[in-house]
């Protein structure tokens, strides 16, 4: 067995905390890098792109579902999201 595949793109997505959330980033993201290549960490917020991908155009599509994607920090960072 090999070892999961490390991620090339880390986002906190603001939004995401079920299943329903999944989907629809599955929907939007897949088409552009390949729902293969996408991982969710829904407790952590957390959305991994496993292929090489274009973040602008993946922060883009994330907001097109009404939910916000910043690049991925250890710590939570609360300003980007503040509303």
């Amino acid at each position: 067995m090999s070892a999961p595949a490390a991620a090339r793109l880390r986002l906190r997505v603001a939004g995401m905390d079920c299943a329903d959330e999944v989907a629809v980033l599955r929907k939007a993201v897949g088409p552009l890098v390949g729902e293969e290549n996408l991982r969710f960490d829904v407790l952590r917020s957390r959305m991994d792109v496993l292929a090489p991908a274009d973040e602008t155009a993946v922060v883009a599509a994330v907001a097109s579902t009404g939910m916000r994607a910043i690049r991925w920090s250890p710590t939570p960072v609360d300003e980007p999201f503040a509303r």
